[in-house]
C-alpha cells in the first residue's frame, strides 16, 4: 500500500481512491488483470509487481472465483475480521 499507486498511503480509503484514479472506477479482479495487460514491463515493472500483490489478495481470501468482487469490499471484510480478532472497533 505504500509503493503504488502513490508512496506512503496510510489508510485503505486513500489507497482505494488512488487505485480508482489509475485503474478506473471499478476495482475487481478482472479490472486489475485487464489494467496489468496494458502496462509495459520495462517502464511499469513496479506497477506490475504491486498489481500482482493486489491480485494475490483475491487468491488469499478465496475470491479468485468471484472476479467481480470489488477490492473495497474485500478490504472492508479483512478490516472487520481483524478488528473483531483484536477487539478494536472502527
Amino acid at each position: 500500500m505504500n509503493d503504488w499507486p502513490t508512496l506512503n498511503l496510510k489508510e485503505p480509503d486513500e489507497f482505494i481512491g488512488k487505485l480508482k484514479d489509475e485503474v478506473g472506477p471499478s476495482l475487481t479482479l478482472n479490472d486489475f488483470k485487464l489494467f496489468s495487460k496494458r502496462l509495459n514491463v520495462v517502464h511499469d515493472a513496479w506497477k506490475i509487481e504491486s498489481l500482482e500483490s493486489i491480485i494475490k489478495i483475491y487468491e488469499v481470501v478465496g475470491n479468485e472465483n468471484s472476479p467481480q468482487q470489488e477490492l473495497e469490499k474485500i478490504l472492508d471484510s479483512i478490516i472487520i475480521t481483524e478488528n473483531k480478532a483484536t477487539g478494536n472497533s472502527r
